[in-house]
């Protein structure tokens, strides 16, 4: 019977650790074990772990006296790892329903996949359309890494990846060079030792919170994207050293970088986000000057959820304008 392992990597995430143990214990799955790593919290995580351990023999905990970063406790969850299967799940996020069970059966009839992942949704927004579904599509571990590169984009969110033990073993540790969303180049590199199932199934929900990046990136992007521009010079790095060329690759990186803050930066401007989009642009010119006098229409269709970016901007244009129209005439009257 096939087996999985979970790592639940911690910093002052007390107020979030037990529900995000009970989403993993809910999971329908027999052959589960749970490593909860806490990294040096000053809050009461330890006291909240050991709790939830003495409940479950299932529960591991690793409590640091000493804060080594997130780097390390990705790393040594790797090393602790011994199930045909692994996923790291952030301690201020939660697994749906049956979303263990989904990737352990979709591993099992596909055993030239590495690396599994499925839709994740922010944590309290509504499933409208139920996405609970088993449907797996499999691409080729080239075909996942030419897309990341032709969008400069990473969709994949750790609470929607599970992998294959063995293959992340041969993938090795997390990059600690890379201090910002380490895990874009992972999943590179794990696309690299076998094919990618994706499920349009809810596999995850993402917390956004003032303490974590997604709330900071809203308002300044360019730093995030020139950390994935460094996550995939990183990995063509080591693409280069095992003599791959990658040069393709590298170039519609670039590309896609310049464009991906193209299109951020009038995003951020029509927001009237006017420090961050400024920024962005200043970054995308600097690399394509050209598209002052060209728009880069191509990378919206190249995007598989570019047509919807445009129309959630657009109405957040609308929903800012007439709100203010709104707020100067209730002005007016009173």
């Amino acid at each position: 019977m096939s087996s999985i392992d979970v790592v639940i990597p911690n910093y002052n995430y007390g107020r979030f650790l037990r529900d995000c143990v009970r989403s993993v214990q809910a999971q329908a799955v027999e052959n589960l074990r749970i490593l909860i790593i806490d990294n040096a919290s000053s809050d009461d995580s330890v006291e909240i772990a050991r709790s939830l351990a003495a409940e479950d023999p299932r529960i591991e905990i690793i409590a640091r006296k000493v804060n080594k970063g997130l780097h390390a406790s990705f790393n040594e969850g790797i090393d602790w790892a011994s199930a045909e299967y692994l996923t790291i799940l952030h301690a201020d996020d939660l697994l749906a329903a049956g979303a263990l069970k989904r990737t352990m059966d979709c591993l099992g009839r596909y055993p030239g996949v590495a690396m599994t992942c499925g839709r994740t949704v922010r944590h309290g927004e509504e499933i409208r359309d139920a996405r609970l579904g088993s449907d797996w599509r499999i691409e080729t571990g080239e075909s996942f890494i030419s897309q990341r590169c032709r969008t400069a984009h990473n969709t994949v969110a750790c609470c929607g990846v599970v992998v294959r033990t063995s293959a992340q073993k041969i993938a090795g540790h997390y990059d600690e060079r890379l201090s910002f969303a380490p895990d874009l180049e992972m999943w590179l590199r794990l696309a690299r030792l076998g094919d990618v199932a994706r499920t349009s199934a809810t596999q995850g929900f993402v917390r956004v919170h003032a303490d974590n990046a997604s709330a900071y990136t809203r308002e300044r992007l360019a730093p995030e994207l020139e950390a994935v521009e460094l996550s995939f010079e990183t990995f063509f790095g080591k693409e280069n050293a095992k003599g791959r060329d990658v040069s393709h690759l590298r170039t519609q990186v670039q590309r896609s970088i310049a464009e991906r803050a193209y299109w951020a930066a009038l995003a951020h401007l029509v927001r009237g986000s006017f420090t961050g989009g400024w920024e962005l642009a200043r970054l995308a010119l600097r690399r394509r000057a050209r598209m002052i006098l060209m728009p880069p229409v191509g990378y919206i269709l190249r995007r598989q959820d570019g047509v919807r970016r445009i129309g959630q901007v657009v109405l957040e244009a609308k929903k800012r304008r007439f709100g203010a129209q709104w707020q100067r005439a209730g002005n007016r009257t009173s």
